[in-house]
């Protein structure tokens, strides 16, 4: 049974993270297509569990995520992880995850302003490889990308 504060938290925050996931899938989302909190816990649980795989970093200008090259490594990451992606935003956890979706089909031309946190993940579905955008704006908006995992670590931006 849900806690009645997680249940306030899943409402407070579910019309946002909603908006979120239509602007990164490119179609409108319903909360009937989230998981469970149950088995967005599991998930969760079994993701704490992976060890910390060695990771790639690079630091790009926000708009390169629009780039043909930004374009040719997603298409690079997804040949290698076929099975699609969690897509993890901070309000994840707590309004359910969304059912994997194909890397490719990210869109990745989002505004700056879409996740206020400034971090968003991607995670393979067996959990062993991800893509961590951390946005920073300094002056100029910026991307830190984080790829980790025995796959994914091994792709050049």
């Amino acid at each position: 049974m849900s806690e009645p504060n997680s249940e306030f938290q899943k409402l407070r925050h579910m019309k946002q993270y909603l908006n979120e996931l239509k602007v990164l899938v490119g179609r409108d989302v319903e909360r009937s297509e989230l998981m469970p909190p149950d088995v967005t816990q599991a998930i969760v649980e079994k993701a704490r569990t992976k060890p910390r795989r060695p990771a790639r970093t690079q630091n790009i200008p926000f708009t390169e995520k629009s780039s043909a090259q930004f374009r040719r490594f997603i298409d690079a990451l997804n040949s290698v992880s076929r099975d699609g992606v969690y897509i993890w935003t901070p309000r994840a956890v707590t309004c359910g995850l969304l059912p994997p979706v194909p890397l490719v089909n990210i869109r990745f031309d989002f505004d700056f302003a879409l996740i206020p946190e400034e971090i968003l993940t991607f995670t393979s579905v067996d959990l062993e490889d991800s893509l961590i955008l951390d946005l920073e704006n300094n002056g100029e908006p910026r991307i830190e990308l984080e790829v980790t995992g025995p796959k994914w670590a091994e792709i050049v931006y």
